[in-house]
């Protein structure tokens, strides 16, 4: 379900101001390549930031469409099967995509 941009803003401040980790899936244009990192957000605003021990990774919400909605994913240890996890769905004007859990 596509969502607005005040609106996704308004869940990520939310899970700031909680000070909730994060899951991030992170994928390139096409899917070649992608990441998962844990973190927690340190700012929201035009861009959002997700810093860890290891990492800064920011992203500028510019031209971005927004959705909130499934993805499934295998669960670990892999022989638990498939599962959904709902989250927010963010699609860059880069082509790039990512989803917060």
């Amino acid at each position: 379900m596509e969502i607005s941009r005040d609106q996704a803003l308004n869940n990520l401040q939310r899970c700031k101001q909680k000070g909730t980790t994060l899951g991030l899936h992170f994928a390139g244009r096409g899917g070649a390549v992608t990441s998962t990192l844990l973190a927690p957000i340190t700012e929201v605003s035009s861009r959002s930031v997700l810093r860890n021990d290891s990492s800064v990774l920011q992203f500028s919400w510019q031209k971005a469409r927004f959705e909130y909605g499934p993805l499934t994913g295998l669960r670990m240890p892999a022989r638990e099967g498939l599962a959904q996890v709902d989250g927010l769905h963010v699609w860059l004007d880069s082509g790039h995509w990512l989803f917060y859990m």
